[in-house]
């Protein structure tokens, strides 16, 4: 979470924290985004902001973690892991 004074940049507004009353179910697609390696063979790619949609397969993966799909080829990149992801309502 972060606290700050003063207002977001013009055309910007923070994300609302998901209320835990309201169930996660499968196929809700979730933006994530991250600075990580783009190519893994080459280690390159760090560094520019990227994000890309997926779609949750399993809401029951881990007791604080769900399991979304990246066989279509975008994903998550290596070093993204704790960034953030935004559940689409």
């Amino acid at each position: 979470l972060l606290h700050f004074k003063g207002s977001t940049p013009a055309g910007f507004e923070p994300a609302t924290l998901y209320p835990n009353t309201l169930p996660i179910k499968n196929e809700t697609p979730t933006v994530v985004a991250g600075f990580g390696i783009y190519n893994g063979q080459n280690k390159t790619g760090a560094g520019k902001l990227r994000e890309t949609t997926l779609k949750i397969i399993d809401v029951q993966f881990g007791y604080s973690e769900v399991k979304v799909d990246q066989r279509s080829g975008s994903g998550v990149c290596h070093g993204d892991s704790g960034g953030p992801a935004f559940i689409l309502r």
